[in-house]
């Protein structure tokens, strides 16, 4: 197992199997035709990416008691996803801490219920989201256009597990430390909730125009570049970063993951090198959970190059200033007014030939400009509270590291 050569010799190492009760289970399946009404709460895939601890789900199901007896979940119950189109996110793992007796799992879950004399289900869902358990779990994970865990081999990852007393404590500093995390976040949320604030106060509300700005198509002060499908071929170990669409989020670039190509390639495809300033936005799914994945290229992000399902927005200088034209793209009517316009259904997409029929109040360019100084005045605060966030999250995976290897309590 991948943690370290020695742990304390009041901790051991088990498998999986030997910390449960009973089998592990895979949920309930109903199309989604069934879903919308009915009894009984049901979790499923998404809502463990929205946080460690359930329920935070909104679905409901209609079946009888005898169905659901087989699916109930209780306290303390250890949810892992079975199912996943990236290999990262197979085996993210969730607690169920309802007490209500109405909640169910989906067919895409698989459901562990923790012995509690052996094992904290809190302690080992942040083992399986640590980075050693999440290294297990691609070992044991089968991709072919999706990634999978069978109950098989989740019984046999190796668990290291300290006494009782020593879990709960790991698991409350690891808690705080994760609010730590939350509150800098919420701090970005609301800089950017000020942006909007006084990008209203400045322009008005785009939907009503109640300044009277002259309305124009979003194709008349810019047009929109999408970028080449490189094959996984040409991919090199360094080079010129290459920009895909999981770099793009929501209002920023980020290089979690991180592909190159050879130098030679900003020659090549000049046309789609990126630069500062760029506005960038997600062409496949560019809406989740109510926001818009959308982000403006910094000095540190460039020079790179541009992937197919991203769109480079260019922008006439003439025209539009390029920071006003952001904060527009991340107003409600423009989510609503982009959101109105997506194609598909499994995986919804906007055609850059729709995007640009979307229409703007357009102030005069020197109130424009006068905007985007004082988001620049903002903007360097808020590279402060980036190192900030850096910072702390450098010291959370310290802690993570620590804590799994008798480092942070003994």
């Amino acid at each position: 197992m991948e943690i370290i050569n020695k742990f304390p010799n009041n901790w051991k190492i088990c498998k999986l199997k030997e910390i449960i009760d009973g089998s592990p289970q895979n949920g309930y399946y109903k199309s989604n035709m069934q879903f919308g009404c009915g009894d009984f709460n049901i979790i499923r895939m998404v809502d463990l990416y929205r946080g460690d601890y359930l329920p935070n789900c909104h679905d409901k199901i209609n079946l009888s008691d005898v169905e659901a007896s087989k699916f109930l979940l209780k306290k303390g119950d250890l949810l892992l996803n079975r199912t996943s189109l990236k290999l990262d996110g197979v085996g993210k793992s969730s607690v169920f801490i309802g007490e209500n007796e109405n909640y169910i799992f989906d067919c895409s879950i698989i459901k562990v219920r923790i012995n509690q004399k052996l094992a904290d289900s809190k302690y080992v869902m942040k083992f399986l989201n640590s980075k050693y358990g999440k290294n297990q779990i691609r070992r044991i994970a089968k991709t072919v256009t999706i990634s999978t865990i069978n109950q098989p081999d989740l019984l046999s990852l190796n668990i290291p597990v300290p006494p009782l007393e020593i879990q709960c404590q790991i698991i409350d500093i690891l808690e705080q430390a994760e609010t730590t995390k939350h509150l800098r976040e919420e701090s970005d949320e609301l800089t950017q909730r000020f942006l909007q604030s006084v990008f209203i106060n400045m322009f008005g509300d785009p939907m009503k125009n109640e300044k009277g700005w002259e309305i124009v198509r979003f194709g008349e002060i810019c047009g929109i570049t999408s970028g080449h499908g490189f094959k996984y071929s040409e991919y090199s170990n360094e080079g010129v970063k290459l920009l895909r669409i999981n770099n793009v989020t929501f209002g920023q670039i980020v290089w979690d993951q991180i592909a190159f190509l050879p130098d030679n390639y900003i020659q090549d495809y000049a046309k789609l090198v990126l630069k500062e300033g760029d506005i960038l936005i997600a062409l496949n799914r560019p809406i989740l959970g109510n926001q818009l994945k959308i982000g403006l290229m910094k000095t540190v992000d460039s020079p790179a190059i541009l992937y197919q399902r991203v769109g480079r927005v260019d922008h006439n200088n003439d025209k539009v200033n390029p920071i006003f034209l952001y904060q527009f793209m991340r107003t409600t009517y423009f989510l609503n007014e982009l959101s109105a316009r997506l194609s598909g259904s499994d995986q919804p997409y906007i055609n850059p030939t729709e995007m640009v029929k979307i229409t703007l109040p357009l102030p005069p360019l020197p109130l424009q400009q006068e905007f985007a100084q004082i988001v620049e005045r903002v903007e360097a605060l808020c590279e402060c509270q980036r190192q900030s966030a850096s910072e702390i999250n450098l010291l959370f995976e310290g802690l993570m590291q620590k804590a799994f290897t008798g480092e942070l309590v003994a």
